[in-house]
């Protein structure tokens, strides 16, 4: 995807990005109110035949509120919830990263839920329209554990691949015990 202002015989690029996993955002700044911008969406492929489906969205995005661990969103158990990263700032990890450090941006919002049930508590991002990574923590802002889940680990990436009603395979869900009435979960991704 490419953004240009000017004309069409003066283009001028203000901002480009090849998108991976499904998705391409561009955040342009400083726009002019009353000025025309053209959008060219174009493959980075030269094989014959190829050609792609896609959706184009235009929206002014904000700082999410939960943008901190000591803002996270409450999200109760069975609720869905449609929601972007692309104003999120970036994230110093906690001390318990859960998984990897390299990860890329870590532009993430925070949720939290109390377990109602003790036993298998599942998160998901499957059907996302970008490439997801979750991870999961009990305890506080200040002192967070990761939470052991069927790999032994705090977070997942890429586990949307056995379903069949997603268009990104690279989206994350994960699987573990949750405790008792009392336990608060975390939800980082």
């Amino acid at each position: 995807v490419q953004v240009y202002s000017g004309s069409c015989d003066g283009l001028v690029t203000i901002g480009c990005v090849t998108g991976a996993s499904n998705t391409s955002n561009i955040l342009l700044n400083n726009l002019n109110i009353g000025d025309t911008y053209y959008a060219r969406v174009y493959s980075t492929t030269s094989t014959a035949g190829t050609f792609s489906t896609f959706n184009i969205c235009i929206i002014t995005p904000s700082i999410p509120e939960n943008d901190d661990c000591n803002n996270a969103s409450n999200i109760d158990c069975g609720e869905t919830l449609t929601t972007n990263t692309i104003f999120a700032q970036n994230d110093v990890l906690p001390a318990s990263a859960c998984g990897s450090t390299t990860q890329g941006y870590f532009k993430s919002i925070w949720y939290t839920t109390t377990a109602i049930n003790s036993g298998p508590l599942t998160i998901s991002s499957c059907g996302s329209s970008y490439d997801t990574y979750l991870r999961a923590f009990t305890g506080d802002c200040g002192n967070l554990t990761c939470v052991s889940n069927a790999q032994n680990v705090g977070y997942s990436d890429d586990n949307c691949s056995s379903d069949s009603t997603i268009g990104n395979t690279n989206a994350s869900k994960m699987t573990f015990n949750a405790g008792y009435k009392a336990d608060k979960l975390l939800v980082y991704g």
